[in-house]
C-alpha cells in the first residue's frame, strides 16, 4: 500500500506519487493534459490498474494518462501488447525520436528500402520515416531547429504510402534504439 492507501505493487512510489501530483494539476485546470513518457507495458499495466480501483473507489481526480511518449521509428516499433493496450484505454501514442538515427539510417539493408520509397513518392527518406508513423497513427514529435527542416517535414503530410510500402519499412523493425530501453527500468 502506498502513502495514499492505494495499492501499487512492484512499482517506484516516487513514480506513483508523480502521477498523484500531475492529477491534481490537471484537476486544478493547471494543465490541459497528463501523460506519461517511456512507460512500457510492465509500467502502465499497474498505473492503470490503480487509477482505475481509485475511480471505482470514488477518487473524481483518478484520471488514465492521456498520452504515452515512447522512442518509435521503422527500426523500433511498438510492442503490440502495450499498443493494444494503450488502445484499449485511449491513451494516445506519441513517437519521439521517429527519424532514428543518421549511422542506422545509413547502414545497406536500410538506405535501400528507404531510399525507394522515398523515390516512389518524391519524398526525402525522413519524410519516409514521419510518414510510416503517420499511418500506424502515432502522434509525431520531429525535433528540429532549423525552419527549412521544418518546412521539409511538412512533406510527409502531402502523400500516402500504400499497404506494401508499410509492410517494406515495418520490416526494418529490429529494436533498434537510439535512448536507452525503457524495459530495464523496474
Amino acid at each position: 500500500m502506498g502513502e495514499e492507501g492505494t495499492a501499487w505493487l512492484n512499482c517506484n512510489e516516487r513514480r506513483f506519487n508523480c502521477w498523484l501530483e500531475l492529477e491534481k494539476l490537471y484537476a486544478e485546470g493547471k494543465v490541459r493534459a497528463i501523460g506519461v513518457s517511456n512507460y512500457m507495458l510492465q509500467h502502465l499495466a499497474p498505473l492503470v490498474e490503480d487509477i482505475l480501483q481509485r475511480k471505482k473507489a470514488g477518487d473524481k481526480f483518478a484520471t488514465i494518462p492521456m498520452i504515452n511518449q515512447v522512442e518509435i521509428s521503422v527500426f523500433c516499433d511498438l510492442d503490440p501488447e502495450l499498443l493494444a493496450f494503450c488502445q484499449e484505454h485511449d491513451i494516445r501514442i506519441t513517437s519521439y525520436a521517429t527519424m532514428a538515427r543518421q549511422e542506422k539510417i545509413n547502414d545497406e539493408k536500410s538506405t535501400k528500402i528507404l531510399k525507394s520509397v522515398g523515390d516512389k513518392y518524391n519524398q526525402s527518406i525522413q519524410n519516409v520515416m514521419l510518414r510510416w508513423a503517420l499511418q500506424k497513427a502515432y502522434t509525431i514529435i520531429p525535433k528540429t531547429s532549423k525552419i527549412e527542416r521544418l518546412e521539409e517535414n511538412l512533406g510527409c503530410l502531402e502523400f500516402e504510402l500504400t499497404p506494401e510500402d508499410m509492410n517494406k519499412l515495418s520490416s526494418l523493425n529490429e529494436g533498434f534504439r537510439t535512448c536507452g530501453d525503457p524495459h530495464t527500468i523496474s
